[in-house]
């Protein structure tokens, strides 16, 4: 590395130690564990002055300074949450939490999906609509480019086949869960939903309360099960149930 990148970086990790032990980074960020309540990262940097908004930022591993439209992409997602009226940034982050949830898209980075969720989301949108434009979206995108919301990289150039599919395999199903949850909460079975949204988001997102015995034995009888394995009344529910005679041999 450059002295001059050693001197910067060396000042961000100095910055970044905390009661927690030393910081932790990447090729192009120092992360600071410490700040509370959602962590963050320290990005050294130097202005680019023959543009706008451009910037170089340190690349330790490559050993060098590289160009970076950080600021173009911090306007774009400032300019969507506006025409959103705030919503954007909060669904981005619900994808996000999508994404920790899924074992099957560790190698996704969070820009991948606040790409994906930056193209399909061009309006405001209830919380849950938006989460399944943008899973459906996604499901199909992934087989192919997926660029910034600059336009300017491609995230997807290095995935195989392989993981192109699992990862449209793994927005499909979710989208699908997503459909089934508003189904379900314009029965108003809302629990039911809250059940799904909390399977495909994780513990960030409340668990639904503990289903009285009764009551599922109830909805055995007539409704659906969800994808969850929860007993429903409504019949919008994955699989649906039917009245059927006891078995006889004769």
């Amino acid at each position: 590395m450059s002295d001059g990148q050693s001197v910067v970086v060396a000042g961000c990790q100095r910055l970044t130690v905390t009661s927690t032990g030393p910081a932790q980074g990447c090729r192009r960020s120092v992360g600071c564990s410490g700040c509370r309540p959602c962590g963050a990262d320290l990005v050294p940097a130097f202005e680019d002055h023959d543009t706008v908004e451009g910037v170089f930022i340190a690349d330790r591993d490559l050993d060098r300074w590289e160009w970076s439209n950080t600021r173009t992409l911090r306007r774009l997602i400032t300019e969507r949450n506006l025409a959103t009226v705030g919503a954007f940034v909060h669904q981005v982050r619900m994808g996000k939490s999508f994404k920790t949830n899924q074992p099957t898209l560790e190698k996704l980075c969070g820009l991948v999906i606040e790409s994906l969720w930056y193209a399909a989301i061009t309006t405001k949108m209830s919380h849950a609509t938006a989460t399944v434009t943008a899973l459906d979206y996604a499901a199909e995108a992934v087989m192919g480019n997926v660029y910034d919301p600059t336009g300017v990289d491609d995230l997807a150039k290095d995935w195989t086949p392989g993981e192109r599919s699992r990862f449209s395999q793994t927005f499909s199903i979710a989208a699908k869960r997503g459909r089934e949850a508003q189904r379900l909460a314009a029965d108003g079975d809302h629990q039911a939903a809250i059940d799904i949204w909390h399977a495909v988001f994780g513990e960030p997102f409340p668990a639904p309360t503990a289903q009285p015995a009764a009551q599922a034995l109830a909805a055995l009888s007539a409704g659906s099960i969800t994808s969850t394995g929860r007993a429903v009344t409504s019949q919008r529910g994955a699989q649906t149930n039917r009245p059927a005679r006891s078995w006889r041999t004769r």
